[in-house]
């Protein structure tokens, strides 16, 4: 009874502990990444009361549950947001887009501020002080934030609601800039330039998951540019930045958009692009950035050198980019890379829309998995059995079996009709898609070869329209020569 009575303390601690960590969860905090020093007090906190219960000594529950209320607190100190958003009265209900607008980049900030805090968990106050003070000097917020932090958002909104609309848009377009470049100087004291940029580009995925393409409109611009094209810069060889800045001045006689980018000194200014940027409709201003991006990337690679050797490292780098920002899947940011740059099938396939005639069935079954890792609905359409296939391609959701035997899904060979309705069917349900073709010989052999051109035409076509991806393997050997060059224009050959 006495021995029970002394884990009373034990069990009140490890109750705490528990209380802690499921509050702690509640507000979102993942897990996986706590600071370095709220690991540390954890894995202590679990010691102590591991040794409480095996020594059934109570004087280990006091700091089991301390050590424990201490990791939580620490980790909160951490990450502390660097500013709120204010209650917004019901009145204000009219402009919710804009306050939508205005929290997804509150919401960025302060997530961003929670990456730069985990860092250097001891600064986390110092680190949030000092990223204030740079946001306070944002020409939105200037005289909206309040002494706790917050912002005042009638205040905010009486600004704005003396503007004209297009002047509005752009004035949220540049605070996300400022807000954007105002942290980043702040980290960068502490840490490195990649660093910091790879910490952001964790950031805006984060923040995107609960906001959707909404941030891109604003977010990537500015990653871009501090992942991509200022590394560039910096790289350029002397005398580069005035021919680059001579050749965008000519682009922007014909593309004012491509030509809204500038250098200045060593720095890449979006001022311009942001204020093109707003006079667009919402849903053209991610591929307007990518347009503009594109002809600037290939001004770029013109330099060639170490320039031209980056670019090409990020773009080999571009499935790790998508998988961490997947809603960008949907646009084609393959565009970014200049014209005449050789790509992998593993990454010119992340461009939607596009159909690809594969000669290499390995390189075709790999680039078709990467995009399935990535998330995208996915049919196969072969001869082989799907057991096997299942084999190589492991998580493809839909399998269609080119075959005469009667079960629910083969489709006979010589039924081309019922393959394109179940390829349109599918993309129509699933849009984005990815499709991975083979057996192609087959359906030749069994069908008459103009029949099963045109079936590639066809899903060629709703590829285009739904925004989807085709990966077409073929054995040019089984072909006749005209039959192959008919195979190649329909599709790109890689």
């Amino acid at each position: 009874m006495i021995e029970g009575l002394s884990l009373i303390p034990a069990a009140l601690g490890f109750g705490v502990f528990i209380l802690c960590v499921l509050i702690y969860r509640i507000q979102r905090h993942p897990f996986w990444k706590l600071s370095a020093i709220s690991s540390a007090l954890l894995f202590l906190s679990l010691l102590c009361g591991g040794i409480c219960v095996l020594s059934r000594s109570s004087i280990w529950g006091i700091p089991f549950a301390g050590l424990g209320i201490a990791a939580c607190l620490s980790q909160e100190a951490a990450t502390g947001r660097l500013f709120e958003i204010a209650h917004i009265p019901s009145s204000m209900a009219a402009g919710m887009e804009l306050r939508n607008d205005i929290e997804a980049m509150g919401e960025y900030s302060s997530l961003t501020e929670e990456f730069l805090s985990r860092i250097v968990p001891f600064v986390g106050d110092v680190a949030r002080d000092v990223a204030r003070e740079r946001f306070s000097r944002v020409q939105l917020f200037r005289g909206c934030m309040t002494a706790d932090g917050h912002i005042d958002m009638r205040l905010v909104f009486e600004r704005l609601q003396q503007m004209d609309v297009k002047e509005t848009t752009g004035i949220i377009y540049t605070t996300f800039l400022q807000v954007h470049e105002s942290l980043l100087e702040s980290c960068r004291t502490m840490m490195s330039y990649e660093d910091a940029v790879e910490r952001f580009d964790e950031a805006l995925s984060e923040v995107a998951g609960h906001y959707g393409e909404k941030v891109y409109r604003y977010g990537l611009p500015a990653i871009l540019t501090f992942r991509l094209f200022q590394p560039l810069v910096s790289a350029l060889p002397e005398g580069a930045i005035g021919r680059i800045n001579e050749r965008i001045l000519q682009i922007s006689k014909t593309d004012p958009l491509a030509g809204s980018l500038r250098i200045e000194g060593n720095r890449i200014t979006l001022d311009n692009l942001y204020v093109r940027l707003s006079q667009l409709k919402p849903e053209r201003v991610i591929d307007g950035a990518i347009q503009a991006f594109s002809r600037f990337a290939e001004v770029c690679h013109a330099e060639g050198g170490e320039t031209s050797r980056r670019m090409e490292e990020f773009f080999l780098d571009l499935p790790g980019f998508l998988s961490r920002h997947r809603l960008l899947l949907r646009y084609d940011v393959v565009r970014l890379a200049p014209r005449g740059m050789d790509l992998p099938l593993s990454v010119r396939v992340l461009g939607p829309g596009r159909s690809f005639l594969a000669k290499d069935r390995e390189r075709a079954i790999a680039a078709f998995r990467q995009l399935v890792e990535l998330g995208l609905p996915s049919m196969c359409i072969s001869p082989t059995h799907p057991d096997r296939l299942r084999e190589e391609l492991p998580g493809s959701s839909r399998m269609v079996w080119i075959s005469g035997e009667e079960v629910d899904y083969a489709v006979p060979p010589s039924h081309l009709d019922i393959i394109r309705d179940t390829v349109e069917s599918f993309l129509r349900e699933n849009e984005g898609a990815v499709l991975f073709m083979e057996g192609v010989e087959y359906l030749a052999l069994v069908n008459d070869f103009s029949s099963v051109l045109r079936l590639l035409f066809d899903i060629r076509d709703a590829v285009a329209v739904r925004g989807a991806r085709l990966i077409v393997s073929v054995n040019p050997e089984a072909f006749t020569r005209d039959q192959f060059i008919h195979l190649e224009r329909c599709m790109e050959v890689v």
